[in-house]
Parts: C-alpha cells; sequence; structure tokens
C-alpha cells in the first residue's frame, strides 16, 4: 500500500463528522426526503427520523405545505418513543421542527422548487447552493449529491484540499481531476471518502476547532503541520497582543484612577478652603451684624434716654405749671373772699351810723395790713418761680 493511500485510509477512518449522517440511505426516498432524514437524525435516532419522515411523506402531498406549517403541526408528526403530549411534545420536538422548517425554505429559495434536481444534476452549480444553505451544509450537500449519482461530487475546492495534503499531484481540472479522485479512493470507500473529506474542507478554517487541529492525522502533513503551526503562532501572537492591550488598558486605568484620585483631592481641597472662607466670611458678617446690632442698640437707648428726659423735664414743667396755676387760683380766690368780707363789713358799717369813725378806722387798720400781707406774698411767689426755672436749667443741662 502507498503512502498517499495510507494517509487517504487513516483520513477516512479518523474523520467522524460533526453532524451526523444516515448510516444507511434509505433506497425509495427523493433527495429531499433524505435531507429531511438527515436533518431529524440531529434530533433523534436514525430509526425514528426514517419513520418520522415516512409519516410527514403520507400526511403531505406537497412539501410546501410542510414548509409553511406551524412547529407545533410538524411535531405530532414525529415518532419517537416520548409519551409527551400537547404543549410538552411541542416544547420537546420544536427545535428539530424549525430545522426542519429551516431546511425546507433553503431547498425552495435556491431551487424554486421541492426537488433538488438541478442541485444534484452539476457538482458547480450544486456547490454555489450549498454556500447559501447553512443547514443543509457542504458536508451534508455533498452526502446528497452522493446518494443521488452514486458518484464522488468533485468540487475544484475538494481538488485543492487533496493537492494541499499530497494525496494528488497536478489533477489538472475537469474530467482529469474526476478521474484522479477516484483513481484515489480506494474500491468500496466512495461514500465514507465523500462524507470524511468534505467534513475536512468544510470545517478546515473554523475559528474554534479547525479540522487539522480536530484531526492529529491532517497535521502529519506539510499542509497540516504548516496550517497548525501558523494557527499557533497566531494565537500566540493575538495572546500578545491581547495581553499588550490588557497592560495598556491597565495602566490606563491605573492613569485614570490616580487623576480621579488626585482631582478628588483637589476638589476636597479646594471645598475645604471654600468652606473655611465661608465661615470668616460668615464670622466676619456676623461680627458686623452684632457691630451694628450693639450701635443700633446704644443709639436706641439714648433716644429712648432724651425721650425720657424730655419727658421728665415735661412732665416737671407741666407739673411746675399746675402748681403756679393753682397757686394763682388759691391766690385770686382769697383776694377775692377778702375782698368780699371788706364789702361786707363795709356794708355792715353803712348801716350802724353811730359806729362810722370806729368802722373807718378799723377799715383802715385791716387794708394796711392786707396790703402788707399782700407785698409780701408777691415777693414769695417771684423767688419760688426763680427756683423753678434755675431746676428746670439743670435738669436740661444733664
Amino acid at each position: 500500500m502507498s503512502k498517499k493511500s495510507d494517509l487517504l485510509k487513516r483520513i477516512i477512518d479518523a474523520v467522524e463528522p460533526r453532524r451526523p449522517i444516515p448510516a444507511n440511505e434509505v433506497a425509495d426516498f427523493t433527495p429531499v426526503e433524505q435531507g429531511m432524514l438527515m436533518v431529524l437524525m440531529r434530533h433523534m435516532t436514525e430509526t425514528q427520523a426514517e419513520a418520522s419522515v415516512r409519516a410527514l411523506q403520507k400526511a403531505f402531498d406537497d412539501y410546501n405545505e410542510l414548509r409553511v406549517c406551524q412547529a407545533q403541526e410538524i411535531a405530532q408528526y414525529f415518532r419517537t418513543s416520548t409519551r409527551k403530549k400537547g404543549f410538552d411534545r411541542l416544547h420537546a420536538y420544536k427545535s428539530a421542527a424549525l430545522e426542519l422548517k429551516d431546511y425546507l425554505q433553503e431547498v425552495f429559495q435556491q431551487t424554486h422548487s421541492m426537488v433538488l434536481d438541478r442541485f444534484v444534476a452539476d457538482v458547480n452549480d450544486g456547490w454555489k447552493m450549498l454556500l447559501k444553505m447553512p443547514v443543509t451544509s457542504i458536508t451534508g450537500g455533498a452526502y446528497l449529491m452522493w446518494v443521488a449519482n452514486r458518484q464522488i461530487p468533485v468540487h475544484q475546492s475538494l481538488v485543492k484540499l487533496l493537492t494541499n495534503l499530497g494525496l494528488l499531484t497536478k489533477p489538472g481540472t475537469g474530467k482529469n481531476a474526476v478521474a484522479a479522485v477516484e483513481k484515489l479512493v480506494p474500491e468500496g470507500k466512495e461514500r465514507a471518502f465523500t462524507i470524511a473529506l468534505y467534513d475536512v474542507l468544510e470545517h478546515w478554517d473554523d475559528e474554534t476547532e479547525p479540522s487539522f487541529v480536530t484531526h492529529a492525522v491532517l497535521r502529519e502533513t506539510p499542509f497540516g503541520k504548516k496550517a497548525f503551526v501558523d494557527r499557533e503562532a497566531s494565537i500566540a501572537k493575538a495572546e500578545a497582543q491581547r495581553q499588550k492591550e490588557e497592560e495598556r488598558e491597565r495602566k490606563r486605568l491605573e492613569a485614570e484612577e490616580k487623576k480621579r484620585i488626585a482631582a478628588e483631592k483637589a476638589a476636597k481641597k479646594k471645598e475645604e478652603a471654600e468652606r473655611k472662607k465661608a465661615e470668616r466670611e460668615a464670622a466676619k458678617k456676623k461680627a458686623a451684624e452684632e457691630k451694628k446690632a450693639a450701635a443700633e442698640k446704644a443709639r436706641k437707648e439714648r433716644e429712648a434716654a432724651k425721650k425720657k428726659a424730655a419727658a421728665e423735664r415735661e412732665a416737671t414743667r407741666k407739673a411746675e405749671a399746675k402748681k403756679q396755676a393753682a397757686a394763682k387760683k388759691k391766690a385770686a380766690k382769697k383776694t377775692v373772699a377778702k375782698k368780699t368780707t371788706a364789702k361786707k363789713k363795709a356794708k355792715k358799717v353803712a348801716k350802724k351810723p353811730a359806729a362810722k369813725k370806729a368802722a373807718k378806722k378799723a377799715a383802715k387798720k385791716p387794708a394796711k395790713k392786707v396790703a402788707k400781707k399782700s407785698t409780701k406774698k408777691a415777693t414769695k411767689k417771684v423767688a419760688k418761680r426763680k427756683t423753678a426755672k434755675k431746676k428746670t436749667a439743670r435738669v436740661a443741662r444733664r
């Protein structure tokens, strides 16, 4: 056995398709139904998937009707061992029903029908369709082509992969490439070759798990080893770049944190200075207000004292005036009383002629005395007035 044949056999044995492929295709299923079987096997066993497709066959004459059905309608035709009914059954098989609808939608969008004749007739045309059919997938599409034609679908991408792996040397194009690939594949391994190599092709450039990482046998080839080394170097470079960016980000955050702390300190310092300034201004304002209030109080006290002194002087003046008025009134009353008495006496004397002389003498004598007394009283009143004026002047000066 040649090295190429040995490597190819090891690749076929090592590669398990990432999505399940039927172990045996069903003879009476159309390519569309073969695809339905493949899709349902992602959610149930192969036997259950086949029974479910047959139930759908009987229920729908046209798969266009199935394509537009609700998920719960489709789920009731699934033949599984579950005893769930109603909502629970729908919940259990909702994802299967939705993926089946997506598969049929892909077929309709690419072929504008519910048949895959055009898809399986030409590899290049089918490949263009497969690039827009993620549910079917590259591996699944290649499997459907093989089932329909019983021939390995040889696309230029597959030829390029085989050449890079060192399994083909200058295979040419067109019929020459097909002949070269068919010559390379061991007899009876055509189906397994199609599934394994198209799975490797489909996932060669996966970001998380590329084929050359998943399957060690591919790294034994220079192409696979180089891809692995380049990926490891790229990962290391990306990791170094990530660490560098993390370090840069860390330093940036530290600088921002320091700046923030410094800004907070400056803000607190400014706030404290403003607080102290406000306290000083408040104390100054309070002192000024207290001083002003004290001055106002003193002014009011002085005004009150002046008003009180003036009121006292006015009261003294009024009392003195009242006293003088009372004295004058009293003196006037006494004078009037004396005159009245003198008149009465004069009348009496006039009535007694015999005693006229004696009355005259008596009238003259008291009159002198009264005049003397009146003079003395007038002198005393003038002295009292002068004394009162002196007291009022002294109180005003105070």
